[in-house]
């Protein structure tokens, strides 16, 4: 008696349906258990757990209609193309978060460069009016050249110009994002109060040469 048939399949000793059908399966040229698990998984599909039916899963995973769905069915519809507001709204966006980010940026550096040289001028001035040492002389050597080196950084990236051209940008890509979805009026005063401190806050910016001159000039009336 052939194996899996008759009583050799009902008892222990034969094989069961199911690996009679795993075996007719690879006969027939179709992948093993693990590449059909595999291939269920990547469908997003589960095989049949019943016994014997491994191969029709085989056979319906490798069908043509499991490979090209009916043009009716709805997984045949080609995907949605998207909306005609889809580039503007990715580029308005993408500009929003890279005019963020340079105000920030230039935020910082405005502060940098504000402090080293403040920081560089009372220190010159000191090695200006002690000059007795050659310590205190490359003291004064050092700070003359931080010096330089903020004012050819605030020259060449202009942080205060750029905070205020992108802090302003922010804001009014905002605001017009606001109007869009007409939420403007619900925050009307809250916006007006923020603008106008924001205005304010930029309105005080000073020139990098302004506070070297004013840390100069106090150094020198101090000694």
């Amino acid at each position: 008696m052939e194996p899996g048939g008759g009583a050799g399949g009902a008892g222990g000793g034969g094989s069961t349906p199911g690996l009679a059908s795993l075996s007719a399966a690879a006969a027939a040229g179709l992948p093993s258990e693990r590449e059909l698990l595999a291939l269920a998984k990547a469908r997003g599909g589960m095989l049949p757990l019943s016994p014997g039916t491994e191969a029709a899963s085989a056979l319906a995973l490798h069908s043509p209609a499991a490979a090209s769905p009916e043009a009716g069915s709805p997984s045949a519809a080609a995907p949605s193309a998207p909306s005609p507001d889809w580039y503007p709204q990715e580029l308005i966006a993408h500009k929003h978060r890279e005019y963020s980010r340079g105000a920030t940026t230039a935020r910082l550096l405005y502060y940098a460069t504000r402090w080293t040289s403040g920081v560089a001028a009372i220190g010159m001035a000191l090695a200006v009016l002690e000059a007795t040492g050659p310590t205190l002389k490359f003291l004064g050597l050092l700070c003359s050249a931080l010096i330089l080196l903020g004012t050819l950084v605030d020259t060449i990236h202009d942080p205060k110009g750029r905070w205020k051209l992108f802090s302003s940008a922010t804001e009014q890509l905002a605001l017009a994002d606001l109007r869009r979805r007409g939420e403007y009026p619900k925050y009307r005063e809250q916006l007006r109060i923020l603008r106008e401190t924001e205005n304010a806050k930029l309105g005080k910016l000073t020139d990098l040469a302004h506070v070297v001159d004013s840390v100069r000039k106090g150094t020198r009336h101090g000694g």
